[in-house]
This record gives structure tokens, C-alpha cells and sequence, in this order.
């Protein structure tokens, strides 16, 4: 499976029958200020203790902001689940590029 998702297939595929989970490893603060509709925010310092909320059977989607390409949040994230054996991929370009197409938001604001 490919590391990445393209911002625009992950679209449609959470508007499929079956969409895909999407977990937002990034801060709570980051999460309130704007993040994919329906995204889970688990912080990637949580991630490890925090495993038993994300489900085996579905696929996951993992981001952060990418501002460190390589090192990011959001692939470290997908490493991890990788290797317990979850099917993922992380956003390619992160939040980041997901906002600049200007793709759907929410906030808690």
C-alpha cells in the first residue's frame, strides 16, 4: 500500500460507503483551530497508549501539518500503526495542503 493519499482521493473516499478513519495527530490546539470533518484527534505523544480507539477493521488516514517532510507527525504516526498492522496512509502534505485547496474544515472554535 502506498505511503501517502493524495488530499483530494481521501475526499472521496470518506464520502464513499465506507469511508476510511482519519486520525489527527497533531495538538488539541492545532485540532480546535481547524481539522478534516470527523477526524479523531489523538496527539502522536498518545498514540501508543491510545491504540485500542482506532479500529483494525477499517482503513486509517493519519496528518499533521507537514512541516517537517520525512519527519513529520503524520507519517511517523502511519510507521507506527504500519507496524501493529493497521492498514494507513498519511495525507500527503498534511493539513497543510489539505486547507490550501481550500478542502472541507471545521473548527471548535
Amino acid at each position: 500500500m502506498e505511503k501517502f493519499i493524495n488530499p483530494r482521493s481521501l475526499l472521496e473516499k470518506l464520502n464513499s460507503k465506507v469511508p476510511p478513519k482519519v486520525i489527527d495527530v497533531r495538538s488539541p490546539e492545532e485540532y480546535e483551530q481547524g481539522h478534516v470533518p470527523d477526524a479523531l484527534n489523538i496527539p502522536i505523544d498518545q498514540l501508543t497508549e491510545r491504540i485500542l480507539e482506532i479500529p483494525m477493521d477499517q482503513p486509517i488516514i493519519t496528518y499533521c501539518n507537514m512541516h517537517h517532510p520525512g519527519q513529520s507527525r503524520g507519517e511517523k504516526a502511519q510507521h507506527l500503526l504500519s507496524e501493529k498492522g493497521f492498514n494507513v496512509q498519511a495525507i500527503e502534505g498534511g493539513f497543510n495542503e489539505w486547507s490550501r485547496l481550500k478542502l472541507p474544515t471545521k473548527s471548535e472554535k
